[in-house]
């Protein structure tokens, strides 16, 4: 976890300007790379670049912006490349002891341009100014779990891995409403300011100067498949590969979020970290997700920290976590979220482990079975918790609406024209629905997810991986047949289970077919029901407006004031 920010401007826009703009919001970043923090500026090119470094695997190396030998290149680097020995090996890169994956990066991309981004296993977001080409390139991972944001004009290009760095001068989008509203979250490259853009996943953006006018290009590197050949007896089992791909992820001092669901007992098998944290919520048993976390950590020897807020605590936090997020999102999971990052902050502990991704892609999210099974009009029981969920999709599922439309109605929660559709026109050619469902919940769903952990995690300087966000574990996922992927004897996620029973996982958790994860009581909270088992489909509606209320009312004043003093310790002029 770094963070990375950046301005490239014309001839007509004054030098000086372009330094005051990275001097001046370069404090949005620090908390995301709390070790140090440098600047260069390249006044012959218009460029400034700036980074605040957050320091994992080789606290020695040395910290970004980095230079390449013949200084033709400048990067800048927020991120994890898990893979790095594989690749060193692989394309005969040498490193020296002060040198981290950054610097590998940064050879790479000198030897192979941006073909070297699909080699890349991790979660990164980077830029990169050739001074040769005087061309600035910006990309990311696949997945976009590590996020950036951009806005231009004709004079002058700016990015930031903070939103908040970009809103000077910007106005709420007028459509903020209908962007927002419909699924909670921005899809795309959206945000709620006019002109300000998020660089959506798997993207290379081209930034060049012309005849002294900035031009910006988007393309796309990577898609996931969705019409591969789908062989059942070589797909079968991919353990070894899950297995591989998750301990690629792995650091000594480190945290792992434990719901008590399935997801993150297996991480917890394979990585065992030195500690996991639940977050418990004792007055509403549907949401107290501590013994089944206990029996997680006896059995793999982790020491198990148990959080225990309550509405009173919530209340208290609810402007900073409004802050930390920097705009609105629709998630259960912020509450317990921003508990775990600022435990571990308090701790000294850097990096925290994540399961997600694991729904997106092996069919875990209860919605997703109840849908198809209604598609291919097969009856199935239904957990208790589910049943509202079950009664609404079987209500309100339409006969004359599309397979896309009728999942984005139950995404959204309502039956409205969705203009996001266009977004799936290329991707219809499908060989299970599964495959569509996990297209789908990527797209619209999983980016609220990243989102939240990024800025949550960002604001207290916490790394934090999801390995089964590993491209290779996608791929895989998606070319089993749904049937080896969601089935009445094993449930949802049966290769993910029959793992879990292989490595040891408590057989409690291996068959439990509810649905476990870090969401808080927002809903009864606010109706003041004192004891309830059911989540319900509605539980974070206040939150969300709640969110809203506060953005809208607190636009110009949101901001980290733990992080309003920064102390640059170097600035370069090149």
């Amino acid at each position: 976890m770094c963070g990375i920010i950046g301005e490239l401007n014309t001839a007509k826009t004054t030098r000086q300007k372009s330094h005051d703009y990275v001097i001046n919001n370069i404090k949005h970043i620090v908390s995301r790379g709390p070790d140090k923090t440098k600047i260069i500026h390249d006044d012959p090119h218009g460029l400034s670049l700036g980074m605040s470094t957050l320091s994992i695997n080789n606290p020695a190396s040395n910290y970004g912006p980095y230079t390449s030998n013949d200084e033709r290149y400048i990067l800048v680097y927020n991120g994890e490349i898990y893979n790095e020995r594989f690749l060193r090996s692989r394309y005969g890169i040498e490193l020296n002891k002060n040198e981290n994956d950054a610097h590998l990066l940064l050879k790479l991309l000198q030897l192979y341009r941006e073909k070297c981004i699909n080699l890349l296993r991790g979660m990164f977001c980077f830029a990169i100014y050739d001074r040769k080409l005087k061309e600035l390139l910006i990309a990311n991972d696949p997945y976009g779990q590590k996020f950036i944001y951009w806005r231009c004009n004709k004079e002058k290009f700016v990015f930031c891995s903070s939103f908040l760095a970009l809103r000077e001068n910007s106005n709420i989008d007028d459509e903020f409403d209908s962007k927002f509203y419909q699924f909670e979250n921005f899809i795309d490259n959206n945000t709620p300011y006019e002109n300000i853009y998020k660089l959506k996943p798997a993207s290379i953006l081209r930034v060049n100067i012309i005849n002294e006018e900035v031009f910006v290009a988007e393309t796309s590197y990577y898609e996931i498949e969705t019409n591969m050949k789908v062989n059942k007896t070589e797909c079968a089992d991919i353990s070894d590969l899950i297995v591989s791909s998750i301990l690629d992820c792995k650091v000594e001092h480190s945290a792992l979020m434990l719901s008590g669901g399935l997801d993150s007992a297996l991480l917890a098998a394979i990585l065992r970290p030195k500690i996991a944290i639940t977050v418990s919520f004792e007055e509403h048993d549907a949401f107290d997700e501590e013994e089944k976390a206990k029996l997680v950590c006896e059995r793999f020897g982790i020491e198990h920290i148990v959080l225990r807020p309550n509405r009173k605590i919530f209340e208290a936090s609810f402007c900073d976590i409004a802050s930390k997020l920097q705009y609105p999102i629709g998630n259960a999971s912020i509450f317990p979220e921003y508990l775990v990052y600022k435990y571990l902050h308090a701790r000294g502990v850097r990096v925290c482990y994540s399961g997600v991704g694991a729904d997106e892609f092996f069919l875990g999210y209860e919605r997703m079975r109840i849908f198809m099974n209604r598609v291919n009009s097969h009856a199935c029981q239904v957990p208790e918790n589910y049943i509202p969920l079950s009664d609404y999709i079987n209500k309100n599922y339409d006969e004359s609406r599309s397979i896309i439309e009728n999942y984005l109605a139950v995404l959204a929660r309502n039956n409205q024209r969705f203009d996001v559709v266009e977004l799936f026109n290329n991707k219809v050619h499908y060989q299970e629905l599964g495959q569509l469902l996990s297209i789908i919940e990527a797209t619209i769903s999983l980016p609220g997810l990243l989102r939240t952990t990024d800025a949550l995690s960002g604001a207290f300087g916490i790394e934090v991986r999801s390995p089964f966000l590993n491209p290779d574990i996608v791929q895989a996922a998606l070319s089993l047949p749904d049937e080896l992927k969601l089935n009445d004897l094993m449930g949802t996620k049966a290769p993910l289970r029959m793992l879990a029973h292989e490595i040891g996982v408590p057989i409690e958790i291996v068959t439990d077919p509810v649905k476990r994860g870090f969401a808080a009581p927002y809903g009864l909270w606010r109706t003041g029901i004192a004891k309830s088992t059911s989540r319900g489909i509605f539980d974070r509606s206040q939150l969300v407006s709640d969110l809203v209320d506060l953005f809208r009312l607190n636009k110009k004043e949101l901001r980290d004031p733990m992080f309003d003093l920064v102390n640059l310790e170097e600035i370069h002029h090149a």
